[in-house]
């Protein structure tokens, strides 16, 4: 399932066309509308730098950043200057719209610093994963193609050696120290006082120019390089104020490389939200810091929120402060909702659906949605159904491929116009890949991703359904279900499974847990493989590419 996070919020629906108020279903077109409230809509060339800098400037004393490890409070005042000081030294470098400035860092205080100050001066920030292996970093090096690349010290020689093999000699500047490296310090030392109150940020040549280059979900192939403007950006600032997070204590247990990490990072400073940084998600660690900074609202991926759930923490401490959970980028299953919601029964649990395409959040569910759906498109959003061979659109409880129309769509793929013309038709809608439904009440139904699908004697089979089934025994930790070819049935169901430490569970308990719940073909007939380990990609997805050259191997 692709990434799911809530970002804006869903009317209820209403079966007529859409009216402007409602969130609808047009009866004849067969389409499922939410209209954006104009509080929504950014005036034109405005950029995000400049909208971050106002709100650096009204509010210098406010405490914006907490280093949990060391209990560092940063405030706007201090953000500002060391961003603007890093902007005017990138300034001097050459970066400006077109330029790329590249960030391969886990979550500290000064993460965010160079990622504002590329925005300042009109320039696109390309994240990068830090856990990269030098292979990877080249092939992220190829995609973005940065001038200048930030980086911490865990992750300097890999990014060095990637570089130099790629023929980059993007200047390369480190969080700490390295011989070889620009440290970030003598960026910050290089100018003045007077150089930081004169400075302006560069003026947007267009709505369509820029801002982030964020990678695809990567868990059904190599990622892609999804490009959005500084509008696209801006549109999702709106969410603080339709969910009502202004002035809360957050924590987003994301790095800059998921669109998660940045659009909650993005909405901590649009709402003038305290952000409790992490480095890394551990439970427990993380649950003593809702605890200690009585933290108001979290946006974690599902695999995180799964862990957290079955981890004991929720009962081990006082959580009661936490208002909402935002999350999402996978199922998480009825046994495991329910475990959280007797555990926090004051807290608002919001998952939804979503798509690094779409920039967040394309449907939340809310208190009238049914176990099994993904919610209503959010506002600005539109949705149909399509046949995947045909075209046709579908009408409710029609299964086919989901579209999506969005003001906060991708530009497109970077460097890549096959693809993009692949996944955005010429009526601007975005094809998701993704197989599902609506019903009758405007709900959408995510069954899986298209290019997922297994192929069993004609048949389609949905590793989703058959993984949500596999997670309701105890002794399973993580699993995943791929097809192993086949050459008289195409394609056979193999499971990969993580076990839960201390707990016993066989195959034949998975194969025959799942024969219990499914029809015939749909049985796991390539049985079942244990793991120690997940293949994962950055965004927490299983590697699907990497388990079906596991079974490759096998012969």
């Amino acid at each position: 399932m692709p990434s799911c996070f809530s970002c804006l919020v869903p009317n209820p629906v209403r079966k007529t066309v859409a009216n402007g108020d409602t969130n609808s279903i047009d009866v004849e077109s067969k389409i499922l509308r939410a209209p954006a409230p104009n509080f929504l809509v950014p005036p034109p060339r405005t950029s995000v730098g400049e909208y971050i800098l106002r709100k650096f400037k009204a509010s210098p004393d406010f405490v914006a950043q907490v280093d949990a490890v060391t209990g560092v409070e940063d405030t706007y005042g201090q953000m500002l200057d060391r961003s603007v000081r890093t902007a005017i030294w990138l300034r001097n470098k050459g970066i400006k719209a077109g330029e790329v400035v590249a960030i391969c860092t886990h979550n500290h205080c000064d993460t965010v610093i160079p990622m504002y100050a590329t925005l300042y001066c009109g320039g696109a920030v390309a994240p990068w994963d830090p856990i990269m292996n030098c292979k990877d970093l080249k092939y992220m090096n190829g995609m973005s193609q940065p001038r200048i690349v930030f980086c911490d010290e865990e992750s300097a020689c890999t990014v060095l050696v990637a570089l130099r093999e790629s023929n980059n000699d993007a200047e390369v500047v480190v969080f700490g120290e390295h011989s070889k490296c620009t440290s970030f310090r003598s960026v910050l030392d290089l100018h003045t006082d007077e150089d930081v109150e004169n400075f302006k940020c560069s003026e947007l040549e267009d709505d369509s120019q820029i801002a982030l280059i964020v990678c695809s979900s990567g868990s059904s192939g190599l990622p892609k390089g999804v490009e959005h403007t500084h509008r696209t950006v801006l549109l999702q600032f709106g969410a603080v104020r339709l969910l009502n997070l202004e002035n809360k204590t957050c924590a987003v247990f994301s790095s800059l490389y998921w669109i998660s990490g940045l659009i909650g990072m993005f909405l901590c400073v649009a709402g003038n939200m305290k952000r409790v940084i992490t480095p890394a998600f551990e439970e427990d660690f993380c649950s003593q810091l809702i605890e200690k900074y009585k933290i108001n609202w979290v946006l974690m991926g599902s695999s995180i929120l799964i862990r957290l759930i079955y981890s004991g923490c929720l009962e081990k401490y006082d959580m009661s402060s936490l208002e909402k959970i935002s999350g999402g980028g996978g199922v998480i299953t009825a046994d495991a909702f329910g475990k959280l919601k007797a555990a926090l029964p004051q807290t608002i649990v919001i998952l939804g659906y979503g798509m690094t395409e779409l920039g967040g959040a394309a449907t939340i569910q809310d208190a009238n949605s049914k176990p099994g759906s993904c919610g209503r498109p959010v506002y600005g959003i539109a949705c149909k159904v399509i046949n995947c061979s045909t075209g046709k659109i579908l009408g409710p409880d029609e299964v086919g491929e989901i579209c999506w129309q969005s003001p906060c769509i991708m530009k497109g793929y970077r460097n890549d116009p096959e693809a993009t013309a692949e996944a955005i038709d010429k009526d601007k809608w975005l094809h998701s890949g993704d197989i599902g439904y609506y019903d009758s009440d405007g709900l959408i139904y995510v069954l899986d991703k298209l290019k997922e699908m297994i192929k069993y004697r004609g048949n389609q089979i949905a590793p989703a359904e058959l993984e949500s089934i596999i997670m309701k025994h105890p002794g399973v930790k993580e699993c995943a279900v791929v097809g192993k070819p086949d050459k008289i049935d195409v394609e056979h169901p193999v499971a990969f499974v993580v076990k839960n430490p201390g707990t016993e569970v066989t195959e034949k308990d998975i194969v025959d847990l799942v024969a219990s719940e499914v029809i015939e073909r749909k049985r796991l007939k390539g049985g079942v493989r244990f793991i120690d380990k997940m293949p994962l990609t950055p965004s927490e997805k299983p590697k699907r590419t990497v388990l079906k050259e596991i079974l490759k191997n096998e012969g």
